[in-house]
């Protein structure tokens, strides 16, 4: 089990979601089920290469409440910890 965390957004909405193995699930309320963030792969490359990114401090704030910060953490083990 994992324990569901609730975040309340900057647009007053309470979002609902968890961790499980790195992945951030987020509570579809149109859906009614947990899902992970999902990349658009159908749109063309164009689409991408001409993407201005982020230009609203607002837009800046909202991405970062859906999809967390861009960091990554890597976990090393001990070097006895390999051999149990």
């Amino acid at each position: 089990m994992v324990p569901l965390q609730r975040t309340k957004l900057f647009d007053g909405r309470l979002k609902l979601w968890f961790e499980f193995q790195k992945v951030h699930y987020t509570f579809d309320e149109d859906k009614k089920q947990f899902r992970s963030f999902e990349l658009d792969t159908n749109k063309p490359m164009k689409y991408f290469q001409e993407s201005k990114g982020l230009e609203t401090d607002e837009a800046i704030v909202e991405a970062k409440q859906d999809l967390g910060d861009n960091h990554m953490e890597m976990v090393i083990p001990q070097f006895m910890e390999l051999f149990k």
